[in-house]
């Protein structure tokens, strides 16, 4: 961080003043004659981050903080806006202006880094997953191996529709993301991955505080997405999100785990993912 600054000519007028360290990330704010400027070191399975955030930056200016120089593993960038004080609206409003810009450009997001994480691969995922007596139970692990064959069934299905692969948040949460005068700002984009779309839908509903919340959200999301793709494949896409979402999210946090370790209830929150998803399967159509 300090030779980055050095070789950018940016003076530090305090001490660096360290916001969050745990398992995946260390982060702090640091003043600087220029304003604030935010350096965020991540584990290696993260390492596209800050690759991705100055990509971000380009397609949709103004939707993440700026990067100020980035490597592998890190990020320096601005501090992001201020919330506004009554927002409104759900964090994914801005979310499928940034997927469409990059429908197409799967092979430059691999370039980058981000992992391939398209519906295809989950079925095996969710295999390997169910093996896993280290992390599950036996009934979960009896429940997954039911769902893999549904989770096939679903691959196909959305293969065939009008729908690209797009670069996906992965944990797109009031957290990550808040409305500023400017519009809306993302951070965090560790998870980002080429995937289905409507992957990005899991989180935000697991958020919402009721059910009329979460049927705003999907007619939302559905609207935005019918702009781009056959309406009859947006009504699929959505029949299917709860399902893929929740397998997407449970591979999520198989990862972080044989990345970081059992800790900072990782475990917990893939038990949650995979209860989610064997209740969504049977239901799929």
């Amino acid at each position: 961080m300090t030779a980055e600054l050095a070789r950018r000519g940016i003076a530090v007028s305090g001490p660096p003043r360290e916001i969050r360290r745990w398992s995946l990330s260390a982060v702090l704010r640091i003043p600087t004659g220029s304003g604030p400027l935010w350096y965020k070191e991540v584990p290696p399975l993260f390492a596209h981050e800050g690759r991705v955030t100055g990509w971000v930056s380009q397609v949709a200016p103004g939707s993440v903080p700026e990067v100020v120089g980035h490597g592998p593993g890190w990020q320096l960038t601005t501090e992001a806006p201020r919330p506004r004080r009554s927002s409104g609206g759900s964090p994914l409003d801005a979310i499928v202006p940034v997927q469409v810009a990059s429908a197409g450009r799967a092979g430059e997001l691999l370039a980058m880094g981000c992992p391939d994480r398209r519906p295809a691969g989950l079925p095996g995922a969710v295999a390997a997953l169910s093996a896993r007596a280290d992390l599950l139970a036996v009934d979960e692990r009896t429940a997954l191996r039911r769902v893999v064959p549904v989770l096939e069934r679903i691959s196909r299905r959305l293969d065939g529709l009008d729908i690209p692969a797009t670069l996906v948040h992965g944990d797109v949460s009031t957290s990550n993301a808040w409305r500023t005068d400017r519009g809306w700002v993302y951070i965090d984009w560790t998870d980002a991955c080429v995937s289905h779309p409507f992957v990005e839908l899991a989180q935000p509903l697991l958020d919402a505080r009721s059910k009329a919340r979460r049927r705003r959200i999907e007619a939302s999301f559905a609207r935005m997405w019918e702009r781009h793709g056959p309406e009859k494949h947006v009504a699929v896409a959505m029949a299917a999100a709860p399902v893929i979402g929740a397998a997407y999210q449970a591979e999520t946090y198989r990862r972080i785990i044989d990345a970081v370790g059992m800790v900072d209830g990782h475990p917990e929150l893939l038990r949650e993912w995979v209860r989610r998803l064997c209740e969504a399967a049977p239901g799929w159509i």
